[in-house]
């Protein structure tokens, strides 16, 4: 006899067990089961995943959007609670954290500073990656 569970739409369009919390690493976890394939989690969401908290003052009260990024010619995803973008990524810019893909922290630092408000993208770009040499 199957064991009946209940089940919660999250945000991203997928579902989470009613058991599971609604957070961002959940709701990756069920983004990346439709990430097409070359695709990778990115910015905030990558950030997060660092332990980084890049959200906008305000927000943090709220779960964020989860943010991926395709390979270009293909269509980004279209979903509630997810914004996806097109950009190249090579190889060398996404490593995989518990089976999921994710921009590297230099990548993530990168495309912070280039993409959030200066409060939020630049100011979080030394806390993703490691630390430079010499530096405190």
């Amino acid at each position: 006899m199957a064991r009946e569970w209940s089940c919660t739409a999250d945000g991203a369009g997928g579902y989470l067990r009613a058991d599971q919390p609604d957070d961002l690493p959940a709701r990756a976890a069920a983004v990346a089961l439709v990430l097409p394939h070359g695709a990778s989690l990115c910015r905030t969401t990558a950030a997060w995943l660092y332990g980084v908290d890049a959200r906008s003052p305000g927000t943090q009260a709220t779960t964020p959007d989860v943010e991926c990024v395709v390979a270009p010619g293909r269509q980004p995803l279209r979903r509630p609670g997810l914004r996806c973008w097109t950009a190249s990524l090579i190889p060398d810019d996404v490593q995989f954290i518990e089976g999921l893909p994710v921009t590297t922290p230099q990548r993530t630092a990168l495309d912070c500073a280039r993409y959030l408000s200066p409060g939020n993208g630049a100011g979080n770009g030394g806390c993703v990656g490691p630390p430079r040499p010499g530096a405190r």
